[in-house]
């Protein structure tokens, strides 16, 4: 990381831990004043302070502090879930091992972790969506992809950080890719429709992640962009380059 780019992720995102923190208490309280009954709220808030230190400290672990909040995904969902029900297990001990359950409700520690779960997870994914809107509106390139693997997948996915750019489809000869998703995008056809496709999907650029495919289909594919006017671009991704080979490129510029 750029030296001042933590500091610049502090500043952006610093805010959105201090809400976290905040729901993490929230939602404990929530669970105190709405699961247990009157004659059970004493044992409740004895356990809530274990559990807010639980829950915050288990967080920490997970490492839900660290990630930058607009690139939440999966992982960070699964760590959420895991992290909530550490944090429930550690309070469940704590009142078994002091006090005994006695009547007091169980389902205080279910509903809580899911509350937790799902409020804490709100608040991350809503600022994805909601730093993620801006980037959607206004005018913007439609792309196309010819080739599914490994290259156009993660091409798929820079595109989608890059404001302006949509990605309308993946082209792929694969008969068992076709009408299929891969990550949210359609496998909308093969590169012997691509006339159509790119009439029917309003493509401005073609990317082309397969450049080592026979000189017969990539000259069709070039020419179904000449005859529709887009533009085509050829994309290659090399991996383990000896350092003489970009350094060789840095010097001749």
């Amino acid at each position: 990381m750029a030296p001042g780019a933590s500091g610049a992720v502090v500043g952006r995102d610093g805010w959105l831990c201090a809400l976290g923190a905040g729901l993490v208490c929230r939602v404990g309280l929530f669970g105190c004043c709405s699961v247990v009954g009157a004659d059970q709220r004493h044992v409740a808030e004895l356990t809530l302070p274990i559990l807010i230190a639980a829950r915050y400290l288990a967080f920490i672990l997970a490492g839900l502090y660290r990630s930058i909040w607009r690139f939440a995904g999966s992982r960070d969902l699964a760590a959420i879930g895991v992290a909530a029900i550490a944090s429930e297990a550690v309070a469940a001990g704590y009142v078994g091992l002091s006090n005994g359950f006695g009547d007091f409700s169980r389902s205080f520690f279910l509903i809580d972790a899911v509350f937790a779960a799902t409020l804490i997870a709100a608040s991350r994914f809503g600022q994805r969506a909601l730093v993620a809107r801006p980037m959607r509106m206004g005018a913007q390139r439609r792309s196309l992809i010819v080739g599914a693997g490994r290259t156009g997948r993660s091409l798929m996915r820079e595109l989608r950080e890059t404001p302006g750019e949509r990605v309308v489809g993946f082209v792929d000869d694969n008969p068992r890719l076709r009408r299929r998703r891969l990550h949210g995008i359609p496998v909308v056809g093969g590169t012997h429709e691509l006339p159509a496709l790119l009439a029917r999907h309003e493509a401005d650029i073609l990317f082309v992640t397969i450049p080592d495919a026979p000189r017969e289909r990539l000259d069709a594919v070039v020419a179904a962009c000449a005859d529709a006017d887009v533009v085509c671009r050829f994309v290659r991704r090399e991996i383990d380059l000896e350092p003489s080979v970009v350094l060789r490129g840095s010097l001749a510029e």
